[in-house]
């Protein structure tokens, strides 16, 4: 049997099973530091935690505000619990951080949003990415950011309530460096909190299994590493792992962290000849990726 075909099987029998329903996106880390970007962030500061405390104005690097002290960096609790830092979004307020790109490609963008508990309804967000038109980076003047020509704009009302992650994916043509802008039309009272600001390459994700892999004859009760390679997974996923066993896919583990490339399995009392294992992460209602192994083996 070929790898589509057990990972096309796989699939459908997962999927009407509804596979696990429990997982629910982890919340991004408030210890997260701005240096190295060694996750591929582009951007500086993302969590704002090198960010002080207090409003913020044009071009305070790495972030700027357009309308000083419509920004604040504050502390509360965020989206991983108390002692967070993020940056609250008052009325007319403008928020903005310039990175660069490689043109023609595709990247995706990933934030946390909420509003300020208590505070009205009807205001309304957007998040652009946009070219750097009136932009001013040398901090001498209006930033004018209004004028420039957004690439994608996502809106976003002005509800309270949990954090909740958006995403969304953007081409950069030909551009070589662009801006994020948050821009704010809040009812007064009203406040919007932004944390945890992710781009990244767009790449698509990969799993590979590399064992079982077919023609391994493995003994009900022995132990056995699974092991498999991945490769841009989205983080906010989790590993399931699957077996064939008498026409079914019953669970091995799960939820494991996406980072997670092997698992120690005590192999049941299922005797077959032609069993695969499969390998997914998943995101809550869909798979990001899902392999399973090329050829069959054997559980005697």
């Amino acid at each position: 049997m070929k790898r589509r075909d057990v990972l096309f099987g796989c699939a459908v029998v997962l999927l009407s099973l509804g596979a696990p329903r429990a997982y629910t996106a982890q919340a991004p880390s408030i210890e997260r530091a701005t240096a190295a970007l060694s996750d591929g962030n582009l951007l500086q500061d993302p969590s704002f935690e090198d960010t002080p405390l207090g409003p913020i104005g044009i071009a305070d690097t790495p972030w700027g505000a357009e309308e000083p002290g419509a920004v604040e960096i504050v502390q509360g609790v965020g989206p991983a619990g108390p002692g967070a830092k993020f940056a609250q979004l008052t009325s007319a307020a403008q928020l903005y951080q310039v990175f660069a790109v490689e043109p023609s490609t595709d990247y995706r963008v990933s934030l946390w949003i909420t509003g300020t508990p208590g505070a009205g309804a009807g205001g309304t967000a957007r998040v652009h990415i946009a070219d750097l038109s009136g932009i001013d980076e040398d901090a001498d003047g209006d930033a004018g950011i209004d004028g420039s020509t957004a690439l994608v704009t996502v809106s976003f009302d002005g509800e309270t309530g949990a954090w909740r992650q958006v995403t969304f994916t953007f081409n950069s043509g030909a551009y070589a460096r662009l801006h994020i802008r948050f821009n704010a039309e809040l009812n007064p009272g009203e406040s919007l909190w932004v944390d945890d600001v992710r781009i990244t390459k767009n790449q698509n994700p990969t799993i590979r299994v590399t064992s079982p892999n077919g023609g391994e004859v493995w003994p009900a009760g022995s132990t056995h590493l699974i092991t498999w390679t991945s490769s841009n997974l989205n983080p906010n996923g989790a590993i399931y792992i699957f077996y064939s066993a008498n026409n079914g896919w019953p669970q091995i583990a799960g939820p494991l962290s996406p980072t997670t490339t092997s698992f120690s399995w005590t192999v049941p009392n299922t005797p077959t000849t032609s069993s695969y294992v499969s390998v997914g992460n998943w995101l809550g209602d869909h798979w990001d990726v899902l392999d399973g192994s090329d050829q069959s083996f054997t559980i005697q």
